[in-house]
């Protein structure tokens, strides 16, 4: 199944995924996210994985040296998103609480952090993390979502209730992907990949596009399990009356206003859930969308193996943080329409049923 973004990068056999950023695996619940066929051909390839981890660790001394406490978050966040050494979870979780700590003003810092940190077991220091986060962006569900986490966690029924009103008086949905994206991507850029690894010179400049790409799919994404356990009618009418509101409030809000496919696709999963009087015909028509722009997905891969088309891909990216937006974009320029013919309904391999899973 396709999926958007990219966290899946085809680098045509010559290099492993890990040596480009990307995650160790694609079936990583908050990493899984996306495929990207990009073809970078890679010299000396035996050599590679021993050459990025090199580069990697220096890159991670010179973030953490610049002082800036983002460079040193991100450095962190990544170390811990692809440990190089079997230390204990507990020790690699402490360079985040100290980095969230450095950064309590960075809302970008703030919101990967704690969702990292989520399921760590860390429950009184993480509480602090998602607390700041909230004090920062109030408005954002995405963020509430982290306190519905571990309300919920510890089944705590009016800290449940209260995480839904806040998520569901929210006016907007940012998992902070295209800003993570563009933070690596700066990086990246101020400290270039060994040229010499390239055949290809050229192919280093869309490397620091797939990476910095990778590097967000490893760490930005939300889990959506809980909100929607959470969103389901319950056997309690009265409480299942309250939380519905909220819950289609929610759906709606995520469906429209989110920044995130996944997430766009997981408030129709709220609507529907509800029950058919939740879901209008508007709805039924963005979800259609939606799932046709996956489903043409594929033109738009095959086209980024084109250098012109990879830097109109990317710099929407850099410039833009609605996925859906961009990848209407990018469907246009391929002569694909970005919206449903009339006639069409999504398959079953597109159904959104397997997003509501995650």
């Amino acid at each position: 199944m396709k999926r958007s973004v990219a966290a899946t990068i085809l680098v045509c056999g010559f290099v492993p995924l890990a040596a480009l950023g990307g995650p160790p695996t694609a079936e990583s619940g908050r990493s899984q996210h996306a495929e990207l066929a990009v073809g970078i051909r890679i010299n000396a390839a035996d050599d590679q994985e021993a050459t990025w981890k090199a580069y990697q660790a220096s890159l991670h001394r010179t973030l953490a040296a610049s002082g800036t406490p983002r460079n040193v978050a991100l450095a962190a966040l990544d170390a811990s998103a692809f440990p190089a050494d079997d230390r204990s979870p507990t020790l690699q979780d402490e360079p985040l609480f100290r980095a969230a700590m450095g950064a309590r003003d960075d809302a970008l810092v703030q919101w990967l952090i704690a969702n990292r940190l989520l399921g760590s077991g860390h429950d009184t220091r993480v509480d602090a993390i998602v607390a700041n986060a909230t004090r920062l962006e109030p408005d954002n569900a995405a963020v509430w979502g982290l306190t519905l986490a571990l309300a919920s966690k510890r089944n705590e029924s009016a800290a449940i209730d209260d995480a839904l009103a806040h998520m569901a008086a929210s006016t907007r949905s940012d998992e902070h992907f295209a800003d993570t994206a563009r933070a690596w991507y700066e990086i990246y850029e101020r400290n270039p990949f060994p040229q010499w690894t390239f055949a290809n010179p050229t192919d280093a400049d869309a490397a620091v596009f797939v990476s910095a790409m990778a590097k967000a799919a490893a760490t930005a994404l939300a889990g959506y399990q809980t909100l929607v356990q959470t969103c389901k009618p319950s056997a309690e009418a009265s409480r299942n009356r309250a939380r519905a509101v909220d819950c289609s409030a929610i759906g709606h809000l995520m469906l429209y206003r989110s920044t995130t496919l996944l997430a766009r696709r997981i408030g129709f999963v709220l609507l529907r859930n509800l029950g058919d009087d939740a879901v209008s015909s508007e709805d039924h028509a963005l979800h259609r969308n939606l799932e046709w722009v996956l489903f043409n997905e594929a033109a738009t891969d095959d086209s980024l193996k084109d250098p012109l088309a990879m830097h109109a891909y990317a710099t929407d990216w850099l410039k833009l943080d609605d996925e859906y937006d961009i990848l209407q974009r990018a469907l246009r320029r391929q002569g694909v329409s970005a919206e449903a013919p009339s006639d069409w309904q999504p398959s079953e391999h597109a159904s959104i049923a397997q997003a509501a899973s995650r």
